[in-house]
This record gives structure tokens, C-alpha cells and sequence, in this order.
């Protein structure tokens, strides 16, 4: 016979023989019954089949009988080494009858002395009784019942005590609990940790969220299923004619839901056990809600919160319950801060009788000051005192005589030194007016001057005649200065806005006749005109064996953004352009750039046609430099429009050589970094080619500079709305939140004209920002709000599509498209630069945009509104969500400029 553990048990036969260990029983009964039992009692008590594990008894469990049958089958068969199967319950019991030592292992399993199966058995009644409602007869019996049994009689219990017990040992509270400033009656309202919530039945804690702020996260999350939820919190005692605040953060997910599905009740109780009838009642409710909540994580910015007055009679203690009713049938409900309150203030009974306690607290001070002479060994007291009072009254009178001038003799030495002091005051005093100021006159002067009022009337005089270009001027006030110095900066703003001005001309080169170039920016190789007069330009064919190169020399100080040349696609399906500077010292080429050639945005094979290239990046050239720009084939061939002029050698005396090179370049994976002077290709061909910028960037000669910014910050402009910000030399909004952004000041006149530089697109979306729908808008003549102004307006068509542009108008905030185009931004990595004019004698409205694309709308209805506070500068974007905040990715702007027509 084996305990229930098996191996790690005992065997009865192996372990009692009457002697020796040989394993035999030759004579069980040569054992007394004593020696026996105080063997199997020890062995029992030490084994470790009793005290480890009994897994493999319940493996062995018979089906479809009562569990206390099935218990008897095993520990029968246990005990007598059978297999034997009992029909009925008795049958097994009188089985048992037959174990020796049976009425021991019932005392061993009870506790109760000589007990027998009848202890047995009220073991297992007890058993049955302690967990009520679970039959443990029953052949269907399901341990998940037993598990929520046994949270509901034993956890729930042991943590309503806690809460007790923690209560308790709080001790007094604090004269802080006696005011309107408790937080909460709660102790777990926070849901900070999954005790604080018994979990089934869609109730559960969730650790990963809670109100923003709070510390730790923890929140009860009920999923919805069309049946009432609810936890209430524990009972706390409360008094009559309380008026309890009761509240909590909610925050709801996909919800579908009745009204007042989100509630949070009180349930009153007459003492600390028993509910009182009639239920909860709702005292903060959400209202008729569903969808997804707002706030900072759907937390909302307020709780949910309501009163109620606890009954004069009837109550003694609440409970809070938050609840979900059966009105919601799907989504999530969490809550999270729940708390309590009580609201009114300290009850009149607490002062009733403080006047009278506060007289005896007087009463008492005076007797204590009447036997203070006692103390201090001063017989006389009252004498004393009243002598001591007398010359303190006596000080006190010299001293006010001292402080109004009058002639004093000090009664002793602390008066004689008060006097002393105020004399020395009054010295250095004597000057004040009677108002406590120094008058001009009692002040040093400077540089002359008999005081400090005549050397700044002085210092007027001059200042104007400075101004002026007088002499000798008299009488100038502060107004006067003010006056001259406001013709100093009216001076200075119109020499500034005059030297920036010649400057845009400068650098305009607007006098160059159009058969040099169209575009009078564009510094090329040759003359457009020079490409003959036929049916088509002149040219020749690079291909992967013999790219086109081209030099050009810069007349003006530029930034060049635009490389242009005319050709035809022929066969090409793969082609790059190069971008050098050429060391006019050296002559060797240094890379700048490469320009990835899109065949499809070429012209057709049978037709020629202006290619222009928007570069990645500005290239600055100043007067004299050169640069190389080579158009290489790594696929198929290219015609370009150009001159091959047999008898061109190169000019050693010049750098460049010549105005054209060509090279084996079709088989390279990149540009070179550097090309040496001597390793240059001149040759006889020259293509026509060239470097600009958009004619449209230039500002006409007749307009004087107003202001620019590249957003190195935002300190000239207003955020309205949005997360902008200045990023890497843009102005950028990050959040896919909508936003405008303000320049701060008006512009000086309706006849106007902005031009802005979007960064580059990537991917045709900006990244993952820019998504279909989104848009970027820029405003001039506009409002502060945006409510009112005209715009160029760029809107995505999804990614990798070309972007749409338009000219559109709000009225009041109402858009109307004034004007599209069919041209379109392409996708690539360029910059792009959109401008807007406004010509006030035509009421005609112009945006036009580096590709060439140009709209026009005239307000012949004088629909538009215009004056002072119509002049401002307005940046706006509507991106989707962004992941990088990179200008790349969410910028809106990388410059601006203003001109404006004088």
C-alpha cells in the first residue's frame, strides 16, 4: 500500500516486518496496535506524497459520479492496493470501514479525536457549506465557478477588510479634512493597481492608460455588450445633511450607446452592511455620448461630476459605483480618478461656545500679568510700572518733537543720539522741494553746464540743429528731439529701402533682348537665336559614348536654381545632368550637384522643346564664375539643340578652353568629384544650355524691397493656431494639426507682391505627412484670422501623384477656386516657388509658379476686400498625420519676400 504520491511514499509491506529488514510480515499481530498507530501517524505526517503534491490522485478521478464519491473510490483502492468501482457512495464507506486505523486518518484529516467517517463527513459538509453555492456533488462541475466563488467569498472579503484596516490605522485626521479643500474620500479611485479592481464579466484593469499626468497609469476599462456593468467602491461613513461631490475622468472608445449609459451612483446604506431600499442613484452622468471621447488622449478636459445631500435620517455610510448601463451595446468605457467629496463646511456646533472659551483664555493672560511684578522681584508693581510708562511716554514725546524741527534738549541718551541722527537727515535733505524731488537747478551739470537742467536743454539744442544741419538753436523740448529723430529713421528707411532696390536691379539684367535668351536670368553657351531659323534648331545626338557639355560664364550675382536647354526625347529611357564649378585659376571641375532625368517629362521624339531642371539646391555664382553643366545619356540617345563648329580648337590661353566638351560617360554609376584641367574633353560640339532662375522670382524694376525671411526663427510672425516652428531654415507645422501662421506687421500698400519657396516634396506626398487632401496655402492681402485674403494654394492628389495648384479667394471664410491651371507640381525632390501680385488699377490678381504655370483672376465685383487691415502675410497648412517633422516632410515655407510697389 502506497501513499497517494507514489514512489515518494511508503509501502506498508517493505516497511513493518516483526524483524529484520528482509521485507517479509511473517506476524502483524506480534505488533501491538499502539506501536503500529504511532508508526502510521509519523510516516504519514512525514511523507512527502501527504505533503507535496496530489495531482495524480485527481488525474485519477472517476467520471460522471459525484466528486465525494469519486474522492472515496480512489482513497478505498488507495488504501487497499484494488481497483476496485463502488456503485453507490455507502458502498465505498464500508469499504473504508474495513482499513485498519481508519478513525486515525479521519482525526488526521479533522483535527477531531477518535473521529470516525460521521467527522469524515462533516468535514465535507463544512467544505460544501463554506463555499455555498458550489455543489461539489455535482458530475458537471466546472472549476471556473469555483474560481469566481472563491474570489467573491474570500478576496473580496479580505480587501474590504483591508480597506478597514487602513483606514483605522490613519488616526485622527487632520484639520485639512475639516475644509473644502479634501481631494477625495477615495483611497483607489486612481486604479492604480489591479487589486483595486475585481475583474470579470467585461470589468477589467488596464495598466496602460489612465488620465493624462497621473502617476502610475491604471484605469478600469469596461467593454460594452448590451448588459449593465458596475464596481462600487468601499462603504464610507458619512453625516446627515453632507453634500457629497462625486466625480471621475471617463473616456470612451468606439462607443454605441442610449442616454446617460455612463453614470457614476451613490448607494446609500442605513450602517456598514445593509443597503438601503430603493437602490442607487445617479448623481453624474455623461449625457448622450457614443464615438470616440475628445481631450488629450480621449481623457476629455473635465470629469463628470454631480451633488447629492446625504438624508438627515436613514444613512450612515456610501458607497460610489461607476456604471455602464445595458444602453451600451458595444465599444469601451474606462474611468479613472473617482472621487468624493464632501463639500460643506464646519458645522455651527463646532463655535458654538468659542466666545466663552476665548474670555477665559483672556482672564487668564491678566492674571498672569498681574502676578508678573512677583515674579520679577519688583515689590511696587504697579508703581513700577506706572513710572516706567511715564518715562517711555516722556522719550517718545522728544522724539516726535525732534522729527517736526522743534528745539528739544534730550532727557537722556537715547533721545540725545535719536537727535543727532535726524540732524545729519536734515543736511542732506535740505534741498528736497516740499513734493520730496531735487529740483533741476540743486543738480551737478556736465560738459559746462551750471546744472543738469541746463545741460540736457542744451543737449536738445544741439541734437536739432545736428538734425537740421543748424546752428545755435535755443528753446528745443522733448517734443522737438522726438521730431528730429523721426526724420532720422524716415532718412535711413528710405536710403535702405533705395540701396536694396538698386541692389534687385543690379541683379536683375532685365535689359537683355529676348532673342539672347527668353528668360533674361538664364546665363547660356550661346544664343537662342543662333539655333538657326528652320522647322527645327540646330543639334546633334549624345549618347551613352559622348555626353553634352556646355560652359557659361555668370554676368550678375545669383543664386541659380533652374537649368534649361532645348531637345527631344529620340530613344532616351535613362539620363542625368551634372552640375560643376569650374576653378577659373586651375580649370578643374569640381561636382556641385545631380539631376536624376525623368523621360517622360522630356519632349516627344518627332518635336523639340524647352527642358528646365529644378535644381536640388541653389548653386551662388558670382560675376565671373563658371560652371559646367553636362547632360549625360546612360540609356537610349538624346538630340540636344546646339552648334558643332568643325574648325573650334581650344584656347590655351583661356579657362574654360572653349564653350563645349564631351565625354564617355554612359558607363559611370556616378559623376566624378573632381575632373582635372588636363582630362577635360573640349570639343567642336556645343550644346545650347544654360543656368537661371524663374523669371517670376525677379522682382520688376519699379518695386522697392520690403522685408525677407528664410525662418532661421519665427520671431517676425504669430502662431493663430497649429505647432509651427522654424526647422533647418523652414517654417514648419509637425503635428498634422491645421494652422496659420501670421507674419506681425500689415504691408505698406494693396499694390503688392510675395514670392515663397516651398521646400522640396518627397515622394509626390511629403513623406507620410502630405497625404491626399491635405494642403498648404500662402496668403497675401489677408486678414489677421485668414478669414479674409487671396492664396496659391497647393493640394495633394495622394502620393507619388502631381500636386494641383490653384488661385483661390476667402470672403468671410467662404473658399472659391478663382483660377486652376494644368500645369501641376511634379513629384520629385525639387523646391518649388509660387509668387502672387496684386495690380490695384486692374483689380487683377496674378500667381504664377516656376514651372511657368500662371493664373490670373480680376475682382471686376469688387468682391475682395482691401484697406489697412486687409495687408497682412499668412502661412497655412492642413497636413495629415507626420511622422518627421523634418522640412521635407511638413514644411510649409523655406522663404518668403515681399515687395511692394512705391
Amino acid at each position: 500500500m502506497t501513499t497517494p504520491s507514489g514512489s515518494g511514499g511508503f509501502n506498508v509491506v517493505d516497511r513493518f516486518a516483526v524483524a529484520g529488514n528482509d521485507g517479509s510480515v511473517p506476524d502483524l499481530a506480534n505488533r501491538t496496535q499502539e506501536v503500529i498507530t504511532g508508526i502510521l501517524k509519523e510516516r504519514i505526517r512525514t511523507s512527502p506524497g501527504w505533503n507535496g503534491s496530489t495531482a495524480d490522485v485527481w488525474a485519477n478521478l472517476r467520471r460522471g459520479i459525484p466528486l465525494d464519491h469519486a474522492l472515496l473510490e480512489v482513497i478505498v483502492n488507495r488504501l487497499t492496493g484494488g481497483l476496485v468501482t463502488f456503485p453507490t457512495k455507502q458502498d465505498a464507506i464500508m469499504a473504508l470501514r474495513k482499513v485498519p486505523f481508519l478513525d486515525d486518518l479521519v482525526e488526521f484529516l479533522t483535527g477531531v479525536e477518535d473521529g470516525d467517517e460521521n467527522d469524515l463527513g462533516t468535514f465535507f459538509l463544512n467544505l460544501r457549506t463554506f463555499f455555498q453555492s458550489i455543489d461539489l456533488t455535482d458530475p458537471d462541475f466546472d472549476p471556473a465557478v469555483v474560481h469566481k466563488a472563491f474570489v467573491e467569498i474570500v478576496v473580496q472579503p479580505f480587501i474590504k477588510t483591508i480597506s478597514k484596516i487602513t483606514a483605522a490605522m490613519l488616526g485622527p485626521l487632520s484639520i485639512g479634512f475639516l475644509t473644502d479643500e479634501v481631494q477625495t474620500m477615495l483611497y483607489e479611485g486612481g486604479f492604480d493597481d489591479p487589486i483595486t479592481i475585481v475583474e470579470g464579466d467585461g470589468v477589467e484593469h488596464d495598466a496602460t492608460d489612465g488620465v493624462p499626468g497621473t502617476t502610475p497609469l491604471g484605469c478600469m476599462k469596461i467593454s460594452c455588450d448590451g448588459t449593465d456593468k458596475s464596481r462600487a467602491t468601499e462603504v464610507m461613513k458619512v453625516g446627515p445633511g453632507w453634500v457629497l461631490e462625486v466625480g471621475s475622468r471617463i473616456k470612451h472608445q468606439g462607443l454605441v450607446a442610449g442616454a446617460d449609459a455612463i453614470r457614476i451612483n451613490v448607494l446609500p446604506y442605513s450602517d456598514e452592511e445593509t443597503p438601503v431600499s430603493g437602490g442607487a442613484v445617479m448623481v453624474a452622468t455623461a449625457g448622450t455620448v457614443s464615438g470616440d471621447s475628445g481631450g488629450t488622449d480621449g481623457w476629455g478636459t473635465e470629469p463628470i461630476k454631480g451633488t447629492w445631500t446625504v438624508p438627515l435620517t436613514g444613512v450612515t455610510h456610501v458607497a460610489v459605483e461607476p456604471h455602464v448601463t445595458d444602453t451600451a451595446t458595444a465599444g469601451t468605457v474606462k474611468y479613472d480618478e473617482v472621487y468624493t467629496q464632501a463639500t460643506q463646511k464646519i458645522p455651527q456646533a463646532f463655535t458654538k461656545d468659542l466666545p466663552e472659551d476665548l474670555q477665559t483664555l483672556v482672564d487668564e493672560a491678566l492674571a498672569l500679568w498681574e502676578g508678573l511684578g512677583e515674579r520679577l522681584h519688583v515689590d511696587e508693581w504697579d508703581d513700577w510700572l506706572a513710572d516706567a510708562w511715564t518715562n517711555a511716554q516722556a522719550e517718545a514725546n522728544q522724539i516726535r518733537d525732534i522729527l517736526a524741527g522743534l528745539v528739544v534738549t534730550p532727557i537722556n541718551s537715547a533721545v540725545q543720539a535719536i537727535k543727532d541722527w535726524w540732524t545729519g537727515i536734515v543736511g542732506k535733505t535740505q534741498n528736497l522741494t516740499s513734493g520730496g524731488t531735487i529740483p533741476p537747478a540743486s543738480v551737478g551739470g556736465v560738459g559746462g553746464a551750471p546744472n543738469i537742467g541746463k545741460a540736457l536743454e542744451d543737449t536738445w539744442n544741439k541734437f536739432w540743429d545736428g538734425v537740421n544741419g543748424l546752428t545755435g538753436s535755443t528753446g528745443k523740448t522733448a517734443a522737438d528731439v522726438q521730431e528730429a529723430a523721426s526724420t532720422v529713421t524716415t532718412t535711413a528707411t528710405s536710403a535702405v529701402n533705395a540701396a536694396q532696390t538698386a541692389a534687385a536691379l543690379a541683379t536683375y539684367a532685365g535689359g537683355r533682348a529676348l532673342w539672347e535668351s527668353a528668360n533674361p536670368t538664364i546665363d547660356a553657351t550661346m544664343l537662342e537665336a543662333s539655333l538657326g531659323t528652320g522647322s527645327t534648331p540646330t543639334y546633334f545626338t549624345a549618347s551613352q559614348t559622348a555626353s553634352a557639355m556646355g560652359f557659361v560664364r555668370t554676368r550678375v550675382a545669383q543664386d541659380k536654381t533652374i537649368v534649361q536647354w532645348i531637345g527631344r526625347g529620340n530613344s532616351l529611357t535613362t539620363a542625368k545632368l551634372h552640375v560643376y564649378r569650374l576653378n577659373t585659376t586651375t580649370g578643374d571641375l569640381t561636382w556641385v550637384q545631380t539631376k536624376n532625368i525623368v523621360p517622360a517629362t522630356l519632349p516627344t521624339a518627332v518635336a523639340f522643346a524647352r527642358v528646365i531642371v529644378q535644381l536640388d539646391a541653389a548653386v551662388h555664382m558670382e560675376p565671373g564664375d563658371v560652371l559646367a553643366l553636362e547632360v549625360c545619356v546612360t540609356g537610349g540617345t538624346h538630340d540636344i539643340a546646339g552648334l558643332t563648329i568643325g574648325w573650334l580648337t581650344p584656347d590655351d590661353s583661356a579657362l574654360p578652353k572653349g564653350p563645349g566638351a564631351s565625354r564617355n560617360s554612359g558607363t559611370e554609376s556616378a559623376a566624378p568629384t573632381t575632373i582635372a584641367s588636363a582630362n577635360v574633353p573640349y570639343g567642336t560640339k556645343i550644346p545650347f544650355i544654360g543656368a537661371g532662375i524663374p523669371q517670376a522670382e525677379l522682382p520688376p524694376p519699379s518695386l522697392a524691397y520690403y522685408f525677407t525671411d528664410t525662418f532661421n526663427s519665427l520671431s517676425a510672425w504669430t502662431i493663430l493656431s497649429g505647432a509651427w516652428q522654424a526647422n533647418s531654415g523652414s517654417a514648419v507645422n509637425p503635428t498634422g494639426n491645421p494652422g496659420f501662421l501670421l507674419y506681425n506687421n500689415s504691408v505698406l500698400t494693396d499694390r503688392a507682391r510675395a514670392s515663397f519657396v516651398m521646400p522640396g516634396v518627397k515622394g509626390g506626398s511629403f513623406g507620410t505627412g502630405f497625404s491626399s487632401g491635405s494642403v498648404i496655402r500662402f496668403f497675401m492681402l489677408a486678414d489677421s484670422t485668414g478669414a479674409n485674403g487671396i492664396a496659391f494654394e497647393v493640394k495633394s492628389n495622394g502620393a507619388g501623384a502631381a500636386f494641383s495648384v490653384r488661385l483661390v479667394s476667402f470672403i468671410a471664410g467662404v473658399r472659391t477656386v478663382r483660377a486652376t491651371t494644368t500645369a501641376t507640381i511634379p513629384d520629385g525632390s525639387t523646391s518649388q516657388a509660387p509668387s502672387i501680385s496684386y495690380d490695384p488699377d486692374t483689380k487683377t490678381y496674378r500667381a504664377s509658379h516656376s514651372i511657368g504655370s500662371l493664373m490670373e483672376w480680376t475682382d471686376s465685383g469688387n468682391l475682395m476686400p482691401h484697406g489697412p487691415d486687409y495687408r497682412r502675410l499668412l502661412l497655412f497648412s492642413d497636413f495629415g498625420t507626420v511622422s518627421n517633422p523634418g522640412p521635407e516632410y511638413s514644411g510649409v515655407c523655406a522663404s518668403i519676400t515681399y515687395y511692394d510697389v512705391t
